[in-house]
């Protein structure tokens, strides 16, 4: 008996480790850098602060959008980029807006300090509880592209959608 619950506890804890939890690689996460290994997040600061501040300056204009990231993300989706050139040429009354989604892009570091958000799998049973300033903070940092890429043989990462909204 004692040896069928040593080795049921084996493969438990086998099982355990082999489903721990994985956590979002957040935009501010010191793991997010380049190639070179120099961090991402400064250059995101900056690209995010020129916008703040084209904006407030009203020196902002609206074909400046794509190359304002071009910094940190080179790659980015130009399609989803066209399309908002297009609205914020259309409808300039967006671009106020667009300076406060950058504004809750920035804050990601003073909003979710306290934990690493886990990924959820289909079939298990966990939660995650967020507030209302977190999900904003969260949809801010993927409408700006601020998730850090995934390596495509990332097996951990292949059944979970892409958070950014271009990319």
């Amino acid at each position: 008996m004692f040896h069928y619950l040593v080795a049921t506890f084996a493969i438990f804890a086998a099982t355990a480790r082999a489903q721990a939890p994985i956590n979002v690689y957040l935009p501010d996460s010191p793991s997010n850098t380049f190639p070179n290994g120099t961090g991402i997040w400064p250059g995101i600061q900056h690209a995010l602060k020129k916008l703040v501040d084209a904006v407030e300056g009203d020196r902002f204009r609206p074909e400046q959008f794509p190359h304002i990231f071009s910094e940190y993300a080179p790659a980015h989706d130009t399609d989803g980029y066209a399309t908002i050139v297009k609205l914020l040429a259309d409808e300039p009354r967006y671009i106020q807006q667009l300076a406060e989604i950058a504004r809750l892009a920035l804050s990601i570091h003073d909003v979710i300090t306290k934990r690493p958000l886990p990924l959820l799998r289909q079939g298990e049973f966990r939660s995650v509880t967020l507030s209302q300033q977190e999900v904003a903070v969260l949809l801010a940092s993927a409408f700006f592209g601020e998730f850090p890429k995934r390596e495509p043989t990332a097996t951990d990462f292949v059944r979970f959608p892409y958070p950014n909204f271009f990319g």
